[in-house]
């Protein structure tokens, strides 16, 4: 549509050409072949600088276009110039009120819609009112652009502080620990944790070594050789029991905690992951309610985005505060199941923030004088 568009202004601008216009309008037209030149070259390429590049010289084209043509041809560009003004400037500005005005003065009526007679207005006034328009809509898109740059920034912000979670957890010496104890065998996020062997040796060897103790007490205090002997049997008996438990512990010092490397890293990551899922699931909400129309600088899409790595580390710091004990009634998750359940709801909740920023990029998005962004041409 935009380069049938450009074809237009040139066929408008070559008639005008053809036309014996003076030596101020021949110098207007050549800025305008000029503006629509870049128009057409910016407009093979898809790039959003290409696409601001072809609105900024059309734009220029219309207004140079204005200035110059006939008395006769001004009052069919009354609609064009009064929808651009109704689409960018607020309803109290002054160059609309006077635009209003000014065509309810000439046509004695409200504004005629665009393809009926159209009426006498001065060309000054539209001049003034498209520029105004245009300058307006130009200062939106700079406001839409800051504000896509800084939720970029946020995001990318949130990502390495999930990128920093997932890697302090790696390691001998993991910081976050999301496993919970309360639970035997101890419940983590990508499984169940065994209780370690080396538990049931010490048990073992302290029972015994209780018992050697009790029998040495006894042979002291009776004076019986038969009870002194029977105690020496439960002696060397308890030191043949505790023995092996020893020798086993020592010989393999694997066995002494569970063969589960980096089990912090992956519990970290599994329980991102599914807050990040969670998040994706809101912000499809956001692009559902993405405008037709492709919107300045994406500045919905920006939004989305800025959801994913804030579920991510939403999941974290919830499960974290349920480990902690600091959620009442939360203290004790007994499943793998359980606790990614409450790592993706934690995940979901992080609209409850976000959404102070989806309101100021609805508010980014709304037009001064009520129209939609976007513009046809």
């Amino acid at each position: 549509m935009q380069a049938s568009y450009i074809t237009e202004l040139f066929a408008l601008v070559r008639s005008l050409e053809a036309s014996n216009p003076c030596a101020a309008q021949t110098a207007v037209l050549k800025g305008v072949d000029q503006n629509l030149k870049e128009a057409r070259t910016a407009a093979h390429h898809g790039f959003r600088s290409a696409e601001e590049c072809v609105y900024t010289n059309i734009c220029s084209a219309e207004t140079g276009l204005l200035r110059v043509v006939p008395d006769r041809d001004l009052p069919a560009w009354v609609p064009t110039v009064h929808q651009a003004v109704c689409t960018y400037l607020p309803t109290g500005n002054k160059v609309r009120k006077a635009l209003e005005e000014a065509i309810k003065a000439a046509k004695g009526t409200d504004p005629p819609a665009k393809g009926t007679d159209s009426p006498q207005v001065s060309r000054e006034l539209l001049v003034n009112a498209f520029e105004a328009a245009y300058y307006a809509d130009s200062v939106e898109k700079r406001r839409a652009a800051s504000f896509r740059s800084i939720v970029l920034g946020g995001a990318a912000v949130l990502t390495l502080l999930a990128a920093g979670l997932v890697f302090t957890s790696y390691g001998d010496q993991p910081m976050i620990r999301l496993c919970f104890p309360a639970s035997t065998p101890q419940a983590c996020p990508t499984g169940y944790l065994p209780v370690p062997p080396v538990a049931a040796g010490t048990i073992t060897a302290k029972a015994t070594a209780t018992a050697a103790a009790t029998s040495k007490a006894t042979a002291s205090s009776d004076p019986d050789p038969g009870t002194a002997t029977t105690a020496t049997t439960a002696r060397a008996t308890a030191t043949a029991v505790a023995r092996p438990n020893t020798q086993s512990v020592s010989q393999d010092p694997v066995d002494s905690e569970p063969d589960m490397p980096d089990q912090e890293f992956f519990d970290v990551l599994i329980v991102e992951i599914f807050g990040l899922m969670a998040a994706a699931l809101t912000a499809a909400v956001a692009l559902r309610k993405m405008p037709r129309k492709r919107p300045p600088y994406w500045v919905p899409l920006s939004l989305a985005i800025l959801k994913l790595p804030a579920g991510a580390v939403s999941a974290v710091l919830g499960v974290t505060l349920i480990n902690a004990g600091l959620i009442p009634g939360l203290d004790k998750l007994e499943t793998p199941n359980q606790i990614l359940t409450w790592a993706a709801l934690f995940g979901a909740s992080q609209q409850a923030l976000t959404r102070f920023v989806d309101k100021k990029g609805k508010d980014v998005l709304r037009l001064p004088g009520g129209g939609k962004k976007g513009r046809k041409s």
